[in-house]
């Protein structure tokens, strides 16, 4: 990171739960299978993708396809690993409010009362983007998804949720938005449409308008132990077939520094996991036991092993991240785009960086 350097800490509690053990030497013996074969269909109705019912809300929606895994449903033909259902939808609830704590609000953006249309990329079960329309009434709030995860409720007045891929483009004017956000996107993506979407979201924003990203970096979590280790080897062999990129900080920034965009700020935020952590790393831990848990399905078929197999690997990895006092980083990037054409090819000369830890 570039810029000028400051630390502060911040500290929370709560009561501390238990973790339980597990083994992972199948991990490097099991013959590993194609994780690009079909799966079998289930015909049913799902509710989450029915809010164009809702009177309140608009949406440009179509139906995606599915395939269900040890009772979990996912995205077909997608690069997206974790799955579409109720659980993924709480425990995406549960990240929303987690963020909100840590970062003591919903956005860091200097956004103002100037502030007429915001969009949220990759806006899933729709809670920051319900969140900020009810604390910006007079804004117009717009999510955007592949598959719109968001039960069929009441939604504020000024929300809309559109649906499209972003790997093709955003549907959108140019200079449409006043702020963009986007949290846990850019790692998903294909590493040759980087470039490509970052545009797309730089190209909706008005000029002087923010954007804002956050994302989380497991190639550096802190003092990990042998399990997670060989589990991070195997992510890195399923990350290569899908053309993750699982250096995506380093992609962004760089990038981001590329384009035109001023006052490009960064804040690499230590996240504890487990009882060390007291309030903020218990709910981590249960957030990502839950992602463990949604991506198993993928993982076992990948790995080649049986489902009891995969649940005491979960467990052993969990056990080891408490046991180990294990922090992740998530990296957060706010900027502003260029007012001016003839600025685009200047260099920044307002970058900062900061660092926090929460203990």
């Amino acid at each position: 990171m570039g810029g000028k350097q400051s630390k502060s800490k911040l500290s929370s509690s709560l009561s501390p739960l238990s973790s339980s053990a597990g083994c992972c030497g199948f991990l490097c013996n099991k013959k590993r299978k194609n994780p690009n074969s079909k799966k079998s269909k289930h015909d049913v109705e799902d509710i989450s993708n029915e809010i164009g019912r809702n009177s309140l809300s608009s949406s440009r929606h179509s139906m995606p396809n599915y395939s269900w895994m040890d009772g979990r449903r996912f995205l077909e033909d997608s690069n997206y690993l974790l799955p579409k259902d109720d659980e993924e939808i709480d425990r995406s609830n549960t990240i929303h409010f987690l963020v909100k704590h840590v970062l003591n609000g919903n956005y860091k953006a200097p956004i103002t009362d100037t502030m007429k249309k915001c969009l949220d990329v990759g806006s899933g079960n729709g809670a920051w983007l319900m969140d900020m329309a009810s604390e910006f009434p007079d804004v117009s709030f717009i999510g955007v998804d592949i598959d719109l995860q968001s039960p069929s409720a009441i939604y504020p007045q000024n929300c809309q949720f559109d649906t499209c891929d972003i790997l093709g483009g955003l549907p959108y004017e140019d200079e449409t938005f006043d702020y963009v956000h986007c949290r846990w996107v850019i790692c998903w993506l294909p590493r040759e449409k980087f470039r490509f979407v970052l545009e797309e979201m730089i190209r909706v924003t008005k000029r002087g308008g923010w954007i804002e990203f956050l994302e989380s970096n497991f190639a550096e979590v802190r003092n990990p132990g042998p399990v997670f280790k060989s589990l991070w080897n195997t992510w890195k062999e399923i990350s290569e077939l899908r053309r993750y990129d699982n250096h995506v900080i380093m992609t962004l920034e760089k990038i981001l520094r590329e384009l035109p965009v001023d006052k490009l700020s960064s804040t690499k935020i230590s996240v504890p996991f487990g009882e060390k952590g007291e309030k903020t790393g218990e709910i981590w831990k249960g957030i990502l036991s839950g992602a463990y848990t949604a991506m198993s399905p993928k993982w076992r078929e990948y790995l080649n092993i049986s489902a009891e197999q995969m649940h005491e690997l979960i467990d052993a990895v969990l056990k080891e991240h408490d046991e180990r006092g294990v922090h992740t980083n998530w990296y957060l990037f706010v900027g502003q785009r260029k007012f001016r054409s003839n600025d685009d090819a200047i260099a920044n000369e307002d970058d900062t960086a900061s660092e926090f830890e929460i203990v």
